[in-house]
């Protein structure tokens, strides 16, 4: 069912939704789309939601947590699992519960804002290595 306004929904094409680009080929709607706008993407080959069906505005959350959240384990920081666990912990829910495509609004905002601090934190050490190797050459 649809949270937004309580339709049926149902897996329909992606196509003229999503770019051509994209991978995914189904979304599951809600049966009242375009009207209410609210689909999540299916994964592809399967009929299985990649989460919870969403309106434009908690999409655009998940694709700004994905983005910097993303960052943590694609510059190293730690590896994919360990980051996972890691956002668990900000959100003190169990790893099982712990995916992008699940979480509210309030939580998104939330792994937003500590993935944002956590890479500005990693990217000033960096900094600062690179000033002190700066400084010993020149002595």
């Amino acid at each position: 069912r649809c949270p937004y306004c309580g339709k049926p929904a149902r897996i329909i094409s992606a196509a003229g939704i999503l770019p051509a680009s994209s991978k995914v080929t189904q979304l599951l709607a809600c049966s009242n789309y375009p009207e209410c706008d609210s689909y999540v993407c299916v994964h592809p080959g399967t009929s299985k939601p990649m989460g919870t069906v969403a309106d434009p505005t908690l999409r655009r959350l998940r694709q700004e947590a994905h983005h910097h959240f993303n960052k943590i384990y694609q510059s190293g920081i730690m590896p994919r699992k360990d980051a996972y666990n890691w956002m668990a912990d900000k959100l003190l829910m169990p790893l099982s519960e712990a995916h992008i495509g699940r979480l509210s609004e309030y939580s998104l905002q939330l792994i937003i804002a500590e993935s944002k601090k956590l890479l500005a934190y990693r990217r000033s050490l960096a900094y600062q290595s690179r000033a002190g190797d700066d400084r010993r050459m020149r002595a």
